[in-house]
């Protein structure tokens, strides 16, 4: 069992089903619960329907590119931690990948020990953005509460 927010849904990205099943296995087996979209239009759909801690996914998918994920994941909730896999990088895709923000970046085939490294770095990751977005919207109401009470 993970220390990382157990049960955490984390949402795989990746047209390649026996790719998808074998990280969802992974995932599934140190305590996450592990949800699969094969394409950029599941994910969304997902991602607007459940409550995701990180994600997990392949550059290459079909109807669009991991990129084109990234930017929508951010767009519905930017602190929300993407780790890249994909089955081959060129340097301008690794330095793309780090440069993006994103949480890690693993190439296909994915060591069991290394998922689940970087995925437990990317839910760590999420909680603490969130927790800090809490904090400050929360510091930010006691604020706005004191001034108007002192008008």
């Amino acid at each position: 069992m993970n220390d990382h927010l157990p049960q955490a849904r984390v949402l795989i990205v990746d047209d390649d089903a026996q790719t998808a099943r074998s990280i969802a296995r992974v995932l599934s087996d140190v305590g996450w619960t592990p949800r699969i979209a094969r394409s950029l239009e599941a994910a969304i759909e997902i991602l607007t329907a459940e409550p995701i801690v990180a994600i997990v996914s392949d550059i290459s998918l079909p109807g669009g590119s991991g990129w084109e994920l990234f930017d929508r994941v951010k767009e519905l909730e930017e602190d929300l931690a993407v780790v890249w896999v994909t089955g081959g990088a060129d340097v301008a895709t690794v330095i793309h990948a780090v440069n993006s923000g994103a949480s890690g970046f693993l190439l296909k085939p994915v060591g069991k020990e290394a998922l689940v490294a970087v995925v437990a770095k990317a839910v760590a990751q999420t909680a603490r953005s969130r927790s800090h977005r809490l904090a400050a919207k929360e510091q930010h109401e006691r604020e706005l509460n004191g001034a108007n009470e002192r008008a």
